[in-house]
């Protein structure tokens, strides 16, 4: 689809090694194709996703809207990092947060290393928030567009998304 392991670099990098890579994998077989049907529609989803060639779209109306956006209105500035950029803060949120504890044999469990000091659990959630905060004006940039531009997004019905604030309740 969009997002690919190789993708988890910069401010979504991920530790990729032979351990991890089918989690990785897992999870951005789970969300990346949730996130886009509650960013668009089931509908619009579904054909932005048949119009998908090698991640990218082809249609130029979906181009629009997957790529960098900066729109302004009246009262404000809106700006997009793009769709791809959208379902890696998605991904790597729920990669993160859910990864921190492990289910083992004992019971669930908190990875730790020889050399490095882990983060603790409370920490790990926060980093990711603030990745998942970052990526919420993004989706409200891609969804105004598709609203004021109903005419070229008829299908559109997507969702809105709040940001996280575990560390602050």
């Amino acid at each position: 689809m969009i997002v690919t392991i190789a993708d988890f670099t910069g401010v979504y990098e991920i530790s990729v090694n032979n351990y991890n890579q089918v989690r990785i994998q897992e999870a951005i077989d789970r969300y990346e194709g949730y996130y886009l049907k509650r960013l668009l529609g089931l509908t619009f989803a579904s054909a932005f996703i048949a119009d998908l060639v090698d991640g990218e779209p082809v249609n130029p109306d979906y181009l629009t809207i997957f790529n960098p956006l900066d729109i302004q209105d009246d009262f404000m500035m809106w700006n997009s990092q793009g769709i791809k950029d959208i379902l890696l803060a998605c991904i790597y949120y729920h990669y993160i947060t859910e990864k921190t504890v492990q289910d083992s044999m004992s019971g669930a469990v908190r990875s730790d290393a020889e050399v490095a000091k882990v983060v603790t659990h409370d920490n790990a959630f926060r980093m990711a928030e603030i990745r998942w905060n970052s990526m919420v004006p993004s989706w409200e940039t891609v969804q105004k567009y598709c609203v004021d531009n109903e005419a070229t997004y008829p299908d559109f019905k997507g969702t809105t998304i709040h940001p996280k604030m575990g560390g602050l309740v």
